[in-house]
């Protein structure tokens, strides 16, 4: 089967995980990134790099993109760009690299990323524009909302759930039943066992 085209928005580092997971694919490859600077870096040499001003030539060829921004503070970068190339049209689709599992009863919603070796079990459901970075694990029954970072080797246990906007730093353990407000921040290597509310920040 033919592969889908695809271009990333952004050009900087998480992109190149997001370029992992496609080239992983059976369905999607990467034909460009989208970036108003200026790339030097000789790692996207083999790919066109547009600008956003070119959006208009871009949709008559490509209809799928993806945010390969990540964020930690703050998703109002991501939030912005998923509004504005939905309203043009484009597409967001679920990318899960070919090494991630996901339980045929969980539900991913449009613009989210899988990564490498990441695991979502049974029941859980995880909302628009997020990122279930390398390595983490989501247990049963869990909800994660819109444009939310799971950032690598998190484990989130069962029945818990992450608000909308929210980051969980790498290496993060969230406890059982575990409910994390809307735009909160918790740093890496926390501990998790109680709930927290919107706007929390753990350093």
């Amino acid at each position: 089967m033919k592969k889908k085209k695809l271009i990333i928005i952004g050009a900087g580092g998480h992109s190149k995980s997001c370029l992992e997971v496609v080239d992983s694919s059976k369905d999607y490859k990467v034909v460009g990134f989208i970036d108003n600077r200026k790339i030097t870096n000789s790692f996207y040499k083999k790919f066109k790099i547009y600008k956003e001003g070119d959006l208009e030539k871009i949709f008559k060829i490509v209809k799928n993109v993806h945010i390969g921004i990540a964020h930690m503070k703050s998703p109002s970068l991501r939030i912005k760009l998923f509004k504005r190339y939905k309203t043009k049209g484009f597409r967001f689709p679920v990318l899960t690299h070919s090494k991630a599992y996901v339980s045929k009863y969980s539900s991913i919603k449009e613009g989210t990323l899988i990564g490498l070796n990441s695991v979502i079990n049974a029941n859980c459901k995880i909302g628009y524009n997020t990122i279930i970075n390398t390595k983490s694990l989501i247990e049963h029954d869990t909800v994660i909302g819109n444009h939310c970072h799971i950032a690598t080797g998190v484990i989130i246990n069962g029945n818990c759930s992450i608000g909308n906007n929210s980051f969980v730093g790498s290496g993060t353990i969230i406890f059982n039943n575990v409910s994390i407000g809307n735009d909160c921040v918790v740093g890496s290597g926390k501990i998790i066992k109680k709930n927290l509310k919107d706007g929390a920040f753990i350093r």
